[in-house]
């Protein structure tokens, strides 16, 4: 069982190198080259470090990390007593580590600097901060993958997202599953990702949920 499952996701991680996604991939560039040489990364990165409560961070970070526990195996456990859990758990818990292993792969050769998030510790002069946002060091791990772009918290949620909303034809709950996806995904970009890191997550989540569903969606909705 174990083996199976391990061998699935990355039969599942090769396929979104299909030629097909070659678009998606062009988007993530270009938005990033957009949002990085326009200084918007930077402009966006200023303007929330000092109009946004740092709690809202942290209340995002925690809960992106919750439900990437929880929704698997809450689905699991549901599955029996709801068609919607019994439709998507399978396809949820390889969200998780198909979105994580995607967003991890990429972040390895991009390097991407991180905003500097010491400035939520109040050790660092707003005034003083340098503009480090356009700094890349590509490569092989030349840089943290903590942090790192593209966000993995928005890579996961807009997969998840995509996800479980195909699975159901309740409106309020597919607002609900991106409502969610989004408030994760700004709450990191506070400090711990820049808006661009942000962005191409959504995008790639976009790409790892049709590689999920090519082999665990249902055509039945509910």
């Amino acid at each position: 069982m174990i083996v199976k499952y391990i061998k699935t996701n990355f039969q599942l991680f090769a396929n979104l190198f299909q030629v097909k996604y070659l678009p998606y991939y062009l988007m993530i560039i270009f938005s990033t080259v957009i949002l990085v040489m326009s200084g918007f990364d930077w402009q966006y990165f200023m303007l929330v470090i000092q109009n946004v409560p740092t709690y809202f961070l942290f209340v995002a970070d925690i809960l992106g990390f919750l439900i990437c526990l929880l929704a698997p195996l809450g689905l699991f456990v549901l599955r029996k007593k709801s068609d919607f859990a019994a439709s998507a758990y399978l396809a949820s818990l390889y969200v998780v580590t198909v979105g994580y292993m995607a967003s991890t792969f990429i972040k390895i050769f991009t390097g991407r600097v991180s905003p500097p998030d010491d400035i939520i510790h109040n050790s660092l002069n707003i005034q003083t901060v340098i503009d480090n946002s356009h700094n890349f060091q590509f490569g092989l791990m030349r840089e943290q993958i903590i942090g790192g772009f593209p966000s993995g918290h928005a890579t996961i949620m807009f997969t998840l997202a995509f996800v479980l909303s195909s699975f159901t034809k309740n409106i309020y709950l597919k607002v609900l599953f991106f409502a969610i996806a989004i408030f994760v995904s700004v709450g990191v970009s506070l400090v711990f990702h820049w808006l661009s890191e942000v962005l191409a997550g959504a995008i790639l989540g976009f790409v790892v949920s049709d590689v999920i569903l090519k082999k665990y969606g249902k055509e039945n909705k509910l």
